[in-house]
């Protein structure tokens, strides 16, 4: 496998689980951000648009605390979006609140 091939593989896989994670139950958007805080998968109502700030809170969290991996919960009245940044990616997931 030469690494184009191995990049589409991993490509591949990344895709499928985002996709696998935005039709889990309540879940309205899914985006994955590099640590340059560009776009490399998004689904649902979470965008490349949405990259930036998402990037920029995980950045700040991250900052206070320098061990371990920083999981941040901003709560909606009707949505929860959880932030999570690890090895320089960080994931965003929009959910709706169970009632």
């Amino acid at each position: 496998i030469n690494l184009k091939t191995k990049n589409v593989i991993m490509e591949g896989a990344l895709i499928e689980h985002v996709n696998e994670v935005a039709n889990s139950p309540g879940v309205k958007g899914v985006l994955v951000i590099d640590k340059q805080g560009l776009c490399i998968a998004a689904n649902g109502v979470l965008s490349e648009k949405h990259a930036g700030s998402i990037s920029s809170f995980a950045r700040t969290a991250s900052s206070l605390e320098e061990s371990g991996n920083p999981l941040m919960s901003i709560k909606y009245e009707k949505k929860d979006l959880l932030i999570y940044q690890s090895a320089g990616v960080t994931l965003a997931v929009l959910k709706e609140k169970e009632l």
